[in-house]
């Protein structure tokens, strides 16, 4: 494994949680993509960058994106 370089995460589930570690990677310089059930909660998460319910007064860093399609995280779609 040397010289593996992961530059591309997979978070399933927007809850607290996720959305926390998906941030934490994205400021990190990893590329995050998050999937939610939720289609609703991903067009919030898309439009706002925050979930003010989760995790008041926290944006979410650019490299963080959202999908309601589970697949998207095994088709390398970043």
């Amino acid at each position: 494994m040397a010289g593996l370089q992961i530059r591309d995460v997979g978070v399933i589930g927007g809850g607290a949680w996720g959305l926390s570690l998906a941030n934490l990677l994205g400021e990190k310089g990893f590329r995050v993509l998050v999937w939610d059930r939720n289609s609703d909660r991903i067009r919030f998460l898309r439009e706002n960058r925050e979930d003010p319910q989760r995790l008041p007064g926290v944006k979410i860093n650019e490299r963080v994106e959202f999908t309601e399609n589970l697949l998207d995280l095994s088709k390398g779609i970043l």
